[in-house]
């Protein structure tokens, strides 16, 4: 048993490296991913309202510039898995 918490206490701290890592990473790609959808978005907006595309051409736009937005939430979604093992990890460590 000892030798499974001593394992699991180096996996814990290589999780929280990996955590923090993925943390500080996540904050400067979603400055820079919402910057460039942001762009995509209003580049698109004012490509509609000064006519040089319809409606039909402009979609994919707005989509694309979503699917750019939302690639920083699946980081967080893998931030929060790795944070919630790691929890797990603690709860093993202190609980047997």
């Amino acid at each position: 048993m000892i030798l499974l918490k001593l394992i699991a206490m180096l996996l814990r701290a290589v999780l929280s490296l990996l955590q923090w890592v993925f943390i500080f990473i996540l904050h400067f790609s979603t400055w820079v991913f919402h910057l460039i959808s942001g762009f995509l978005f209003l580049s698109v907006i004012v490509s509609l309202l000064m006519g040089h595309v319809t409606w039909r051409t402009a979609i994919p736009g707005f989509i694309l510039s979503f699917c750019i937005y939302m690639i920083p939430r699946i980081g967080e979604w893998l931030t929060i898995q790795i944070m919630s093992l790691n929890s797990s990890l603690l709860d093993f460590i202190h609980n047997s």
